[in-house]
């Protein structure tokens, strides 16, 4: 199955004279099992579009299909009752953490979400103590106060909460950012975890083209509200023309071998991993 947006557009303001179009006409298909980055400059359109997928923004005009279902359909009550279901499939994580924590413990902030779904006790401790282990969140945290933790303890606070409820699809807006190098590591891992073997669909916004290029299949590019391409990693990375009009970097990796191959190194100029990158210097080098 998948999610799929059509003729989706979205004005900010109910004025129209002075209103700020944020989505131009959008048609997208996120299909099962992708790792898909959205990238643009700020103002494309990104974490719109991302609320949007989410239920969290009512598009102006247009309709959003989650497994088949439109997710803003409410014309009568099995429209409702369909479309919520279909909402309660995806989950995600704002940028700034403190934007979702607001309980007293962080057991009970992860234990929210399936407290309102209506679980069982016994199903809310499971999925609570399930979430908390994928997350490294130890025991001892359970009863801590969220606003006294770390940058990178409320990220995956944050993160633990969404998982609670066994989203589908997650979305996460620059999962990353603020963290650093190992907690940018054990994200990525886990990320890649929940793709690979809880068959989770993974929506990413990120400004850092090397995370994209290390773990996500397929990029959206967005300029001013519009789709310029939805397409793989490498053959966005590798569309220069695409790239400057989006005001999109290559990788580090692919923009160094660049500079080694201009002085005369035999490296291959169309890597985007940093150790695919690594790996052809070396072998250049032999």
């Amino acid at each position: 199955m998948s999610i799929e947006l059509r003729n989706v557009n979205y004005f900010y303001s109910d004025n129209l004279i002075n209103s700020y179009q944020a989505l131009d006409n959008i048609n997208l298909t996120i299909n099962d099992g992708d790792i898909v980055a959205i990238a643009g400059e700020t103002g494309a359109g990104k974490s719109t579009l991302a609320e949007i997928i989410a239920g969290l923004l009512t598009p102006t005009s247009g309709n959003v299909f989650v497994d088949g279902a439109n997710i803003y359909a409410n014309k009568n009550k099995n429209e409702k009752i369909l479309a919520k279901k279909a909402k309660q499939k995806i989950g995600m994580v704002f940028q700034y953490s403190d934007r979702q924590l607001f309980e007293e413990t962080v057991e009970k902030d992860i234990a929210f979400a399936p407290k309102e779904m209506r679980f069982s006790d016994e199903i809310i401790k499971e999925k609570v103590s399930c979430a908390m282990n994928l997350m490294g969140i130890s025991e001892d945290m359970k009863e801590a106060v969220p606003y006294n933790l770390s940058g990178g303890e409320k990220k995956r606070v944050a993160i633990a909460g969404i998982l609670s409820f066994s989203p589908k699809y997650l979305i996460l807006d620059e999962p990353t950012v603020g963290l650093d190098a190992f907690y940018r590591d054990e994200i990525l891992k886990l990320i890649l975890h929940l793709n690979k073997k809880e068959n989770t669909t993974i929506v990413l916004i990120s400004h850092s083209m090397e995370t994209i290029a290390e773990i996500a299949n397929k990029i959206i590019v967005m300029k001013g509200g519009k789709i310029l391409k939805h397409d793989t990693v490498y053959n966005i990375f590798n569309d220069k023309k695409l790239l400057n009009e989006a005001k999109l970097k290559q990788p580090k990796i692919t923009a160094f071998l660049k500079k080694l191959k201009d002085v005369g190194l035999n490296v291959k100029t169309d890597i985007i991993k940093f150790d695919d990158g690594v790996k052809n210097i070396i072998e250049a080098l032999r």
